[in-house]
């Protein structure tokens, strides 16, 4: 597995449209402190800067993309022995494996330099100590007991640190401490407290104490309101989407996208006219250059006949789910089969309310529920042969889907749509020139990452920057796409109130073609 990642890193970034912008930050060291991903960033500024000790010339793109591949492969192992631990026989904690390493989801965000998976061994690690916790319910708690919850603490903390979204695994831990502690005949409530107390007050603790240090020392806010409201993030400015009579569809959406590529739709021009009339705001200039770049006509049905066995499969899994045979009995196995169910529970009720609440559509949040579904479902299912069989079509028909669906288009830049619109001014930019553009976010990371330039939005209204650069040809060129007059769709709000390009207007006739970039001119302003 881990050879095929190598192989199959992602060049193309318009699935992980944030990985771009993330790897040029790190490689600039620029904006290490995101607060939606508190050390995401520093943490791969800090192994980025390991490898060009030893050498290493390039940017930051490829030592990102091992730490998510790292953290990928780990949690597959920790899939299989917390598997093993709740009952799953082998063949059935494989599987499991499987399902998530070959998912849409987990498997696009293992070759990303993006936030996604780095956090969740942290969460499974988390649930291996929940399950060794044993009882909380009677007397004072052991000394070992202590520091498990210590430790479940201080997990729950990185976890939440690395990406925020598993600030919400605090109260999850907190409520499966209170089932296992409701479980236990000798229950004594001040037992239950300690053991709340310890594990909350240590993963808030590192936690705020990660906010306050940043939001103090190398942000410089002067007080507790102004590191609260940074450390919100995104949530300060409300939810993605409201929620609608819609918003059952776009979760459904949601959680297949981060199971199966749904890229192969646009393959078909039938289908991709239809899809566009389904999201009329949305641009899918992206998927319909990938599918008909990247996606083969032999790769298509292959991918085809994969989704139809897939849904075959996992539809016969789901009816088997009420088949269980009988394994014996094994106390101990049944104490931590019924500690993980009820922490599964729990676990992915939280998350599956946060996600519908802020981006239902969107499969990266819903890649950090994809493991520990697949431990729930191999942990129930009967270990029959034709369960087995039938769990293994599954692995297959996933891998053949969303391997020639996702994960090789993504790897060869010539499917990459944003490559093939940036590539002329990737070949014409030289160090110190200024891009003026407009075009989506993930458009302007590809343009950065390309050209090592940050581009200037003609919708902002940074005209500092593009004034300092008109005075003087000593730093370099100015550049401006058609773009900047004549914006493609893009469904996002403008970045401002368009003073840039008012600015470009009062010179627009001075400007000279230069040169061509996909559908685009590039000009160039003559300078003092």
């Amino acid at each position: 597995m881990g050879l095929l990642h190598l192989c199959t890193l992602a060049r193309s970034h318009n699935e992980a449209e944030d990985a771009a912008q993330y790897i040029v930050d790190v490689t600039g060291s620029d904006d290490l402190f995101h607060p939606n991903h508190l050390f995401f960033s520093a943490v791969n500024w800090v192994n980025y800067r390991v490898w060009t000790a030893f050498g290493y010339a390039g940017n930051a793109a490829v030592p990102m993309q091992l730490v998510s591949a790292a953290a990928g492969l780990v949690s597959l192992y920790l899939i299989y022995r917390i598997a093993l631990r709740v009952g799953a026989t082998p063949q059935m904690a494989l599987a499991a494996v499987g399902w998530t390493a070959f998912s849409f989801g987990f498997w696009v965000y293992s070759l990303e330099g993006d936030t996604y998976l780095v956090p969740i061994p942290f969460v499974l690690l988390s649930i291996l100590l929940l399950l060794e916790l044993g009882s909380v319910g009677h007397g004072a708690l052991t000394r070992g007991a202590v520091a498990r919850l210590a430790g479940l603490g201080l997990l729950s903390a990185a976890a939440a640190l690395l990406h925020q979204q598993y600030v919400f695994l605090i109260p999850i831990v907190s409520i499966a401490i209170v089932l296992i502690w409701r479980h236990d005949p000798g229950r004594r409530a001040s037992s239950l407290i300690a053991a709340i107390g310890i594990y909350a007050s240590t993963a808030i603790i590192v936690v705020a104490a990660g906010y306050i240090a940043v939001g103090v020392f190398v942000l410089g806010y002067d007080s507790a309101f102004e590191v609260i409201g940074w450390a919100r993030g995104h949530a300060s400015n409300g939810m993605w989407e409201a929620v609608s009579p819609k918003t059952p569809v776009l979760v459904l959406v949601g959680f297949v996208r981060s199971v199966f590529s749904i890229n192969f739709l646009f393959h078909s021009p039938r289908s991709a006219d239809l899809i566009a009339k389904a999201f009329p705001g949305k641009s899918l200039a992206e998927e319909r250059y990938l599918a008909e770049y990247g996606i083969s006509t032999p790769g298509f049905v292959l991918i085809i006949l994969a989704m139809i066995a897939a849904v075959v499969a996992a539809g016969w899994l789901v009816l088997r789910l009420s088949r269980r045979a009988d394994r014996g009995a094994n106390t101990e196995i049944d104490m931590r089969q019924w500690v993980f169910a009820r922490f599964a529970v729990v676990y992915l009720i939280v998350n599956s309310f946060v996600i519908t609440i802020w981006e239902p559509d969107n499969p990266e949040f819903w890649v950090a529920v994809l493991p520990v579904l697949a431990i729930l479902l191999a942990s129930r299912l009967s270990p029959r042969k034709r369960v087995i069989a039938a769990s293994f079509v599954l692995v297959v028909a996933l891998f053949v889907a969303n391997f020639f669906g996702a994960v090789w288009p993504y790897s060869r830049t010539g499917a990459d749509y944003w490559s093939m619109q940036n590539r002329g001014f990737a070949e014409l930019v030289r160090k110190g020139d200024v891009i003026v553009t407009e075009c989506p976010y993930v458009c302007r990371g590809n343009l950065a990452l390309m050209t090592d330039v940050h581009p200037i939005a003609a919708s902002s209204d940074a005209v500092d920057r593009l004034a300092a650069a008109l005075v003087s040809s000593e730093n370099g060129r100015v550049l401006v796409s058609s773009w900047a007059f004549d914006a493609p769709a893009t469904g996002e709000e403008p970045a401002g109130s368009g003073k840039v390009r008012a600015m470009l207007n009062d010179v627009r006739d001075q400007m000279i073609e230069i040169g061509r970039s996909g559908d685009q001119v590039i000009y160039q302003i003559p300078q003092a």
